[in-house]
């Protein structure tokens, strides 16, 4: 049994090439302290043609993230979901604008549930509107979420409602595995 969990998490997929191309770009930077932090594996991943289309192991992705925390964030999960915010704001703005419809703030957070399986190929992503300004999202089938990951989900989810116009959308994490042994995320998006 805990030799099939293993191999199921280490044959996780992600599609987060923007992430990746811009972690390229930071290590590449003179002196930049990604330079002597990056392993092996992942420098030899950033040398390559990284495509947005592409599928990438995820624990390249969570070493990129690992890595980020610790040398850029230290550890600072509002600082973390930030990072989510804007990285989600930016994809929102551009090639995922279809998403996001403006001046609707509520339909533009509940449709991030659809977004997950473009990006993961593991987990399932639920979105319940909780009243006409929250919310509630629940990840299962990612039981081993990590600190440096989860708060960036909930920040794609808040960018969905200052994209759709509401500046002052905000998420609180409810559950997760790194300060409950949750073995779910759950947040909820208020706007």
């Amino acid at each position: 049994m805990l030799r099939s969990w293993i191999d199921e998490r280490t044959a996780r997929e992600t599609r987060k090439g923007s992430q990746l191309r811009r972690a390229r770009e930071a290590s590449q930077i003179a002196q930049h302290p990604f330079q002597t932090a990056l392993s092996p594996s992942i420098a030899e991943l950033l040398e390559q043609h990284v495509l947005p289309t592409a599928w990438y192991p995820l624990a390249s992705l969570l070493d990129l993230l690992a890595l980020t925390e610790r040398e850029i964030l230290k550890g600072n999960e509002k600082l973390t979901m930030q990072l989510g915010v804007a990285g989600g704001t930016e994809a929102l703005k551009t090639y995922h604008k279809a998403f996001v419809r403006p001046g609707d703030p509520a339909a533009s957070v509940l449709a991030m549930h659809r977004t997950w399986n473009v990006y993961f190929d593991f987990g399932e992503l639920t979105a319940t509107l909780e009243s006409k300004s929250s919310v509630l999202f629940v990840l299962e089938g990612y039981p081993d979420v990590p600190s440096y990951h989860g708060p960036m989900i909930a920040g794609w989810h808040v960018a969905a409602g200052i994209v759709a116009g509401s500046e002052g959308t905000a998420a609180e994490i409810l559950e997760c595995p790194w300060k409950d042994r949750s073995p779910r995320l759950v947040h909820r998006v208020k706007f």
